[in-house]
């Protein structure tokens, strides 16, 4: 990989409703690289979504890309007396060589700040689906309370939302396993190189409960994670995650 800082460009987000068929087309092209999303799949997702979010490098071309599904639930559901908004997201992917940029935890500060400016009370979750180890491990090593994680079970009430949030967007391939986790049969496998489980440190608790809970994920199969979306919880994890970028640019600078 170049040592180099990569050129980034920012992020944008595009209302779902405004995307042409010639933006398609782009994030097509981009995501396939990574995964075998099917063109009737991804306009499907795409035209579902309330925004996709765009990382852009200088010279205009996508290096990173989430799609967001805003779903209202009931009042009472998970406990709370107001009705609950989970951002469900999909089409997640980063070029690598711009990983090193924090860009998912970039995605995901700005959707929380936009789902914040429209109902600022409302109960907010972040549910979505890891495909591999990365995407399962980019969720336990930025925050502190999510589910499902090692050592801890998943409470009726996450389950809850989870299984009602999996019912509003439609998806029912679905199955559970025997500690109660949600599994999603996805029509597109994995086809990064980097994410099969050869290249993986077991010795990682996070690694290990993955691919131990989602052992078919090479063949599409993605293990449901729900998080709570607060400022407490948003603020910790993009902390985390620019210092991760700091020390990585200062071992870079020490290495030229």
């Amino acid at each position: 990989m170049d040592s180099r800082t990569p050129n980034f460009g920012g992020v944008v987000r595009c209302d779902a409703a405004d995307l042409t068929v010639a933006d398609h087309d782009r994030i097509e092209r981009f995501i396939t690289v990574y995964s075998l999303y099917d063109r009737k799949t991804l306009d499907a997702t795409l035209s579902a979504a309330a925004y996709v979010w765009l990382c852009l490098d200088t010279k205009g071309r996508i290096v990173g890309t989430t799609a967001v599904r805003r779903v209202q639930l009931a009042a009472g559901m998970g406990g709370h007396r107001r009705p609950p908004t989970v951002v469900y997201t999909s089409v997640v992917a980063v070029n690598p060589a711009y990983r090193q940029l924090g860009l998912p935890a970039r995605m995901g500060l700005y959707t929380y700040f936009h789902e914040r400016r429209r109902a600022p009370l409302t109960p907010l979750y972040w549910l979505a689906e890891a495909v591999s180890p990365s995407g399962y491990l980019l969720i336990a090593r930025n925050l502190v309370e999510f589910w499902p994680q090692p050592g801890g079970a998943t409470p009726p009430r996450v389950q809850a939302i989870i299984s009602e949030t999996l019912t509003a967007v439609g998806v029912t391939r679905t199955s559970r396993t025997s500690e109660g986790q949600f599994l999603v049969n996805e029509d597109y496998p994995v086809i990064e190189r980097e994410q099969a489980p050869d290249r993986w440190q077991l010795t990682d608790p996070n690694v290990g409960f993955f691919l131990r809970t989602n052992p078919d994920y090479w063949a599409g199969s993605a293990l449901v994670c729900l998080a709570p979306l607060n400022a407490f919880a948003v603020g910790k994890a993009v902390a985390g995650v620019a210092l991760k970028v700091f020390r990585r640019k200062r071992a870079r600078l020490k290495a030229s």
